[in-house]
């Protein structure tokens, strides 16, 4: 007999919600392949998912632990993202799992460590269960509090958001258990990088997620495993957010073009069957024990991601790359002689620019050119090339 689980979101525009509404979407990519969901739908406010039985929701929750823990493996398999946990959140992982974890991130993998253990004792319908009012956000029976780092609206006063909730003042998120669950898979999913004391999310807007859901496009799990191998391979820093799209669709091409080809795939014809794909860039600092919302920024990834696949044909070398990335790198970052940093975010800007048919192209690679930032002749054409197509 089939079992409808319906998951009410959080209030639109929160952080809260976005982390709830890609664990729905971990949850329903395990359970269709997986065949423990047959069907699904959204409605703006919820979204329902259908399972075979009720046994089948527990072993899809088990399947997606693994799926989000196998990220956080690859994410964390070369880099040693630690993001300290803020006194007050310490409390939290005590109360919740009796947890003293060094990180957030190790603190989250624990966290699905101990819901694994206990997912036949969670109330699933706690999760239809939402309540706003003024300044407090009560998912299911409210009897924790969100982690600081995912709770950062209840500082931002002035956003639309809060006062699209009516709220004023410091807004309190508080959640039981089932919603935890969902939310730690949701941080496990999005986390991208941590440098500086900046904490990335990555994550598709919700139009695309619900595309996604509704489609179940098979597309979408290798593109995830491929993002998280990225993550695992170089920490993203935002001096220059244009160089660290650059490098993101670099990084992101490269390892589609080898798990596509490891599948017999074409990765012309993958990019093609995805379509768009608006994706969602947070930036939260983490300064002064604060957790601050610095930015929340659109980026349509498919542009990029065909510009370098327009790039790869033209017959570079690892050479050709090596000084491309270099370059990006060195502008994402802001390292080097200062005289000549600027030279290098400039050509990101301009780079980003003209794939996005706003600059130039033969300006663009003019520029890098005579200010030094490229000097291979290969690159050059390939670039222009690639530009002009």
């Amino acid at each position: 007999m089939s079992y409808n689980l319906t998951i009410v979101l959080p209030p639109r525009g929160s952080i809260v919600r976005e982390l709830v509404f890609n664990a729905i979407l971990s949850l329903a990519n395990s359970g269709i392949s997986q065949g423990h969901i047959s069907y699904t739908k959204y409605t703006g406010r919820s979204i329902t998912l259908t399972f075979l039985s009720q046994d089948h929701i527990l072993r899809a929750f088990g399947t997606t632990i693994k799926y989000v823990k196998t990220l956080y493996k690859l994410k964390t398999e070369r880099v040693a993202y630690r993001i300290p946990v803020h006194v007050n959140d310490r409390k939290v992982f005590k109360n919740i799992a009796n947890l003293d974890p060094d990180g957030y991130l190790e603190g989250f993998n624990s966290m699905l460590d101990h819901y694994a253990q206990k997912l036949e004792a969670l109330e699933l319908s706690n999760l239809a269960d939402v309540k706003v009012t003024g300044r407090r956000i009560v998912l299911g029976s409210g009897e924790n509090v969100l982690l600081q780092p995912l709770a950062v609206e209840r500082y931002e006063t002035g956003t639309d958001f809060m006062h699209g909730i009516g709220a004023s003042g410091k807004l309190e998120i508080k959640l039981s258990d089932e919603w935890y669950l969902l939310v730690s898979i949701g941080f496990m999913a999005e986390f991208l990088s941590y440098t500086r004391g900046e904490i990335l999310l990555f994550s598709f807007t919700e139009d695309k997620m619900a595309e996604i859901l509704g489609n179940f496009l098979p597309e979408y799990d290798i593109f995830m495993l491929s993002l998280a191998k990225v993550a695992g391979e170089r920490a993203y820093a935002t001096c220059s957010m244009h160089a660290l799209y650059l490098l993101l669709a670099l990084d992101i091409y490269e390892k589609l073009q080898e798990a596509l080809t490891s599948r017999k795939l074409d990765i012309e014809k993958y990019l093609d069957k995805i379509g768009l794909l608006p994706t969602l860039l947070t930036r939260i600092n983490y300064a002064a024990r604060t957790f601050t919302l610095l930015e929340r920024s659109n980026l349509e990834l498919s542009t990029l991601l065909k510009f370098v696949h327009k790039l790869s044909q033209k017959g570079l070398g690892s050479r050709q790359r090596r000084q491309l990335e270099g370059a990006l790198d060195r502008a994402m970052r802001g390292l080097g002689d200062l005289s000549r940093l600027g030279s290098y975010i400039n050509f990101a800007t301009l780079l980003h620019e003209a794939v996005n048919y706003a600059k130039d192209p033969f300006y663009t690679v003019y520029r890098a050119v005579r200010e030094e930032v490229i000097t291979d002749s290969r690159l050059v054409r390939g670039l222009i090339e690639s530009l002009m197509e």
